[in-house]
């Protein structure tokens, strides 16, 4: 801008000194007229006129040299305004340059805002990715810590169930409860030091829970009675308990018992009644007489009141118990009242039972809760690492979106910068043109 007006300022003075020089030489003009006319009248009236004629001849001459210096100055003022076309052309080309910039900053710019708009679009849609996630991880943590939750119920049902069945295996396996001549036959069977003995008459059965208790009142008396092969291993096991000193035991050779069956068809049509006690148990084909021998003749009902009508019913020709071990035996006698005892040999062994049975249920159900709580927690995992990888491109998003929005400020500020400089820089020349058109208008007429 200061080199602009420093130009205007000598344009201004270059003017100036061609509108002197310009009004001189019209003057020279009108005096070289003027004279010439002078001299042509005093030519054609005398010679006299001579000294006039030298007077006037040098004015021309005067005139003729003050012309020269207008045409010189008017060459002068050509030339100035060559030079100031050429300082023009540098001007043009530098603001040539400015709008060129302008162009490249404006295509600078669009494609930052295209860039800005990708970014804000990629967030937005990352925004609503980290809130379905989010909603997706708490439904994976909860069903982790449901799975959790299950396993440790599991693990604690499977500990409580697991002493409970060493305990129980324990007892059994020291025979706690036995009589010490059926322990001792027992463990020399179990060290093959006595063969042929297939175990105690509770050792052969299965009893459904509803029933357990009338059979085990049933059976009471007769329950650690010893079964074997035949009489030859009965006898053995008599002379072993002789030579031992153990005690007595009973024995129950299968080829010597028989069975006993109650035949009163009537009792099936009787209210309460369950059914023979033969046929509440189950056991292998070859104990069915032993079986039928010990339980054939016994009823099972449902309760005191029943056991006492059909007992009276049937003349007490048979025994029958009920379901909470109540007992109305054949001849009419009544045996009944609380168990101290809460639990039998029978009750031992099927708990045993059913409890290893429970225990590898809960064990096979430990393990699959162990693997869909490790499923779990491996999703919840995997899960927490894609979404720390998408707050990651968000705050990477974040830092693009600002560096962008930085260079678009800088983008606006030099494209308003070279906007005010063009502004300028097109007055300035539109000042030149009108300055360097006056000059040539100048110069020709001196020319002229």
């Amino acid at each position: 801008e200061q080199s602009s007006a420093d130009f205007d300022s000598r344009i201004a003075e270059i003017n100036s000194r061609i509108n002197e020089k310009q009004a001189e030489a019209d003057g020279l003009d009108r005096k070289m007229e003027q004279s010439s006319a002078e001299l042509s009248e005093i030519s054609k009236k005398s010679s006299e006129a001579g000294a006039e004629f030298s007077a006037v001849e040098s004015e021309l001459a005067e005139a003729y040299r003050r012309k020269s210096e207008a045409e010189i100055a008017a060459a002068q003022s050509e030339h100035s305004a060559q030079e100031a076309e050429e300082q023009k052309k540098v001007f043009l080309a530098d603001l040539e340059e400015s709008e060129g910039k302008t162009a490249r900053y404006n295509e600078e710019l669009s494609q930052v805002r295209t860039a800005v708009q990708s970014v804000v679009e990629e967030r937005e849609t990352m925004k609503n990715r980290i809130a379905g996630c989010e909603k997706l991880n708490e439904g994976k943590k909860r069903r982790m810590n449901e799975a959790r939750a299950a396993l440790d119920e599991a693990n604690a049902k499977l500990g409580e169930k697991q002493q409970r069945y060493r305990v129980l295996s324990d007892i059994e396996k020291s025979k706690e409860g036995y009589y010490r001549s059926v322990k001792e036959v027992m463990n020399a069977s179990e060290q093959n030091r006595l063969l042929g003995i297939h175990g105690i008459v509770a050792d052969v059965i299965t009893v459904e829970e509803k029933y357990v208790l009338a059979i085990e009142t049933v059976l009471q008396p007769v329950m650690q009675n010893i079964i074997v092969d035949n009489e030859e291993t009965a006898n053995r096991c008599i002379r072993f308990l002789k030579e031992t000193g153990a005690g007595r035991a009973t024995f129950y050779p299968l080829t010597s018992m028989r069975g006993r069956n109650l035949s009163e068809p009537r009792l099936t049509s009787e209210r309460g009644f369950e059914g023979i006690a033969s046929e509440l148990v189950e056991c292998d084909d070859e104990y069915n007489e032993i079986v039928r021998n010990l339980l054939g003749t016994t009823a099972v009902v449902d309760d005191i009141a029943t056991a006492t009508y059909i007992g009276k019913k049937y003349g007490y020709k048979f025994r029958i118990v009920t379901l909470d071990g109540q007992l109305v035996n054949a001849g009419g006698s009544f045996t009944g009242g609380s168990r101290i005892n809460k639990g039998g040999i029978i009750s031992r062994k099927q708990e045993i039972d059913a409890l290893y049975t429970e225990v590898t249920s809960l064990r096979q159900s430990v393990k699959e809760k162990t693997e869909e709580y490790s499923r779990y927690q491996a999703e919840a995992a995997k899960a927490a690492i894609e979404m720390e990888g998408m707050q990651d491109r968000m705050r990477e998003l974040d830092g693009e979106e600002i560096r962008a929005n930085a260079e678009i400020s800088r983008l606006n500020s030099l494209i308003e910068q070279l906007s005010k400089q063009g502004e300028t820089s097109k007055q300035t020349l539109a000042r030149f043109d009108a300055q360097i058109a006056q000059h040539r208008g100048t110069a020709d007429e001196q020319h002229r």
